[in-house]
């Protein structure tokens, strides 16, 4: 059972969500595509409701969404760009849900009373882990997807791929979408979020001059990856 932290973290998350719906002139509308595609994302979008009514407890019911709109984007591959951010979104949603399994069972493991059942803890919570960054990689492939097919960009949307690969360790694509995000929100930020986005940028800079630094990786690539991740002078 997700802990009431993280429930509450997690609804303040989803409230972020804006999806717009495929226009007349992203389908082919009235024909069978668009109607199989516009039931598609109404079917997910009331398995996402009940998973939303059941407190986060009915997993099955945001698979399904997921499963529902992954079939959108097979129909409408080449003329529902919306459909493959909704679908990001659901899998967005899911590697959530694992990440906040994950971090109960360590926090239990923490508490556990003996090694055997703590170690019990932590594999299980590996496992989610595991899952957690298949959904994430997942989802910033079908945000890609939109990217490139539209010309409106919620700058909120680049900051959840950020989030994503700085989960998955990619600390170079998350300085990517963070600078993104960065260049299509700026004039919306207020101070204290711009210092917010600053102080992120340091984070995610020095976990890659860490990774840079690991004497595993060869001096050819250290100096290569040093100057490409070097920090740049912001006015």
């Amino acid at each position: 059972m997700i802990a009431i932290r993280s429930v509450k973290l997690f609804h303040l998350w989803i409230a972020l969500l804006v999806l717009p719906a495929c226009t007349i002139g992203d389908l082919d509308d009235p024909t069978a595509k668009a109607k199989k595609i516009t039931g598609l994302r109404k079917e997910g979008s009331a398995e996402f409701q009940m998973y939303l009514d059941s407190e986060l407890a009915n997993l099955d019911a945001l698979k399904r969404a997921e499963g529902l709109l992954k079939e959108a984007t097979a129909v409408g591959s080449n003329s529902c760009p919306s459909c493959f951010l909704e679908h990001a979104f659901y899998l967005s949603v899911l590697g959530h849900h694992y990440r906040f399994l994950r971090e109960d069972l360590e926090e239990e493991a923490e508490r556990a009373d003996s090694r055997v059942e703590a170690n019990g803890l932590l594999g299980e919570a590996q496992d989610y882990e595991d899952q957690m960054m298949e959904y994430f990689e997942d989802s910033n492939r079908d945000y890609r997807v939109f990217f490139r097919s539209s010309r409106v960009v919620d700058p909120v949307w680049y900051l959840r791929v950020a989030v994503h690969y700085q989960f998955m360790e990619e600390y170079d694509s998350a300085l990517r979408y963070l600078d993104n995000f960065e260049t299509s929100a700026r004039s919306m930020l207020t101070e204290p979020q711009k210092k917010e986005v600053e102080r992120l940028r340091r984070q995610l800079q020095d976990k890659s001059y860490r990774r840079i630094e690991d004497p595993r990786r060869g001096d050819r690539q250290r100096r290569r990856d040093l100057e490409r991740y070097r920090p740049r002078n912001r006015s």
